[in-house]
Formats: structure tokens, C-alpha cells, sequence
């Protein structure tokens, strides 16, 4: 699952309730393949009682999720989409690891995607771009 990436205008923040932090490191850094940055800021915040913040990027993108105790979640609307270098491996991947999803297709042959929640419920997107394997 690596050499995922993210496309997006701005850096992407979405919310999740407190406690999930392992169950949202697994999904985007296993999951979803992206690596996770400042790992002592997030100690430090929740030593000082302030809000955590979990990081994710990959290449200059970042999705960040802040553990609140009554978070927005996206759950339709704006999807975080991640590009992934093959969506038969993701769907293998998440088969093996019971995540469900649902194969979606837009108006072309080429644009064909893996439809999916976090582990908070926000909506996550794996887009295949071309010239990758198709599913």
C-alpha cells in the first residue's frame, strides 16, 4: 500500500471522538498507506489537557484528525480521496482485514474507486489513477 497519495487543495482536518487514536493510526498508516508526523505533539497536547491532533501525509499533503469529545463527523459530502497505486491490492487489503467498502465507477472506464469509513465514520475515498491496475 505504499506510495499512496493524497490530492487536495489545502492540507484536509476532520474530526473524530476521543479514544480512537489506535483505531485511526491503523486505518490511514495501514490502511490507507500514508505516514504519520509529530507523534510527540500529540503526547504533549493530551499531557497538557489540550486537543490531540492525529497527522497523516504523504508527498506535501496532510490529513489531520483532532480527537474531540463531540466531533463533526463527514460521513457523505467531501470524501478524503487518497490515490493508491492499485485498487485490486486495496481491495484485497481490506477484504483480508473485514473493512467493508463499495466499488464505485464514475463516467469513465479509468475512474473507479474504493468507498470506505474511518474508523470515526468520516468518508475515505482510494482513487486509482491511471495508468494503475485496474480492479
Amino acid at each position: 500500500m505504499r506510495s499512496s497519495r493524497i490530492r487536495a487543495v489545502d492540507h484536509i482536518v476532520r474530526e473524530a471522538a476521543i479514544g480512537l487514536a489506535e483505531a485511526l493510526r491503523w486505518f490511514y498508516v495501514e490502511v490507507a498507506g500514508l505516514e504519520e508526523i509529530d507523534l510527540d505533539a500529540v503526547s504533549e497536547a493530551e499531557s497538557n489537557g489540550g486537543p490531540s491532533v492525529l497527522r497523516f501525509r504523504t508527498n506535501q499533503q496532510e490529513v489531520k484528525i483532532r480527537l474531540v469529545a463531540n466531533p463533526v463527523v463527514e460521513s457523505s459530502g467531501f470524501p478524503i480521496v487518497i490515490a493508491v497505486p492499485s485498487l485490486k491490492e486495496a481491495a484485497d487489503f481490506l477484504e483480508e482485514r473485514s473493512v467493508a467498502f463499495e466499488t464505485l465507477s464514475g463516467t469513465s472506464w479509468p475512474d473507479r474507486r474504493l468507498a470506505t469509513n474511518d474508523p470515526a465514520g468520516n468518508r475515505v475515498e482510494l482513487k486509482r489513477e491511471w495508468p494503475y491496475d485496474p480492479l
